[in-house]
């Protein structure tokens, strides 16, 4: 994500190719965006399934001996480094943040479990030490699935933060201690 910030700072025109058109909007000069409460909903909405979505497939493609999780994760951090390059370029970095401070911590946090639990899974298949690599699997699936259960309260949380506090016109240390 670091190094993909730093070629959209660099290359902004290049790395315009990678960001999704939802949002394009962050490489928009500085300004009132102009999206109604309604839009704020829908967005928040689409980014809550996203992260849902991306938090179970790092989880599951872990059985692909981890790779899968690996790709998973190396593809959204790409978009993500490269929205937030792009977002600094245009002179939106501090909206960007405020943006993604009161949920991204704890939303990464939860897809970074899911992706381990994923990894457990390859993990068991590619070693499965004195079991068979069916019995090892197993054994491993039930612990993986648990942790991946365990995040969901938290991505729930996550959620509600990015629906609301993220737009509540919050200081930006306020929003700070929330996603931290």
């Amino acid at each position: 994500a670091v190094l993909a910030g730093f070629w959209a700072i660099d290359d902004p025109a290049a790395a315009a190719a990678f960001i999704p058109a939802d949002f394009e909007e962050a490489t928009d000069p500085p300004g009132d965006a102009g999206t109604t409460a309604a839009q704020e909903t829908v967005f928040s909405a689409e980014l809550f399934t996203h992260n849902i979505q991306v938090t179970f497939v790092a989880f599951a493609v872990g059985i692909a001996a981890g790779i899968g999780t690996a790709l998973v994760l190396v593809f959204n951090g790409l978009i993500l480094g490269t929205i937030a390059g792009a977002a600094i370029e245009a002179g939106n970095g501090q909206a960007f943040f405020e943006f993604v401070i009161p949920h991204g911590p704890l939303e990464l946090s939860c897809i970074i479990v899911a992706a381990a639990a994923g990894m457990r899974m390859g993990w068991a298949w590619v070693a499965p030490g004195h079991r068979p690599r069916r019995d090892a699997l197993v054994a491993e699936a039930r612990r993986a699935v648990l942790m991946v259960l365990g995040t969901m309260p938290w991505l729930v949380a996550a959620g509600i933060s990015e629906a609301f506090v993220r737009s509540s016109g919050l200081d930006s240390a306020i929003l700070i201690s929330v996603g931290l």
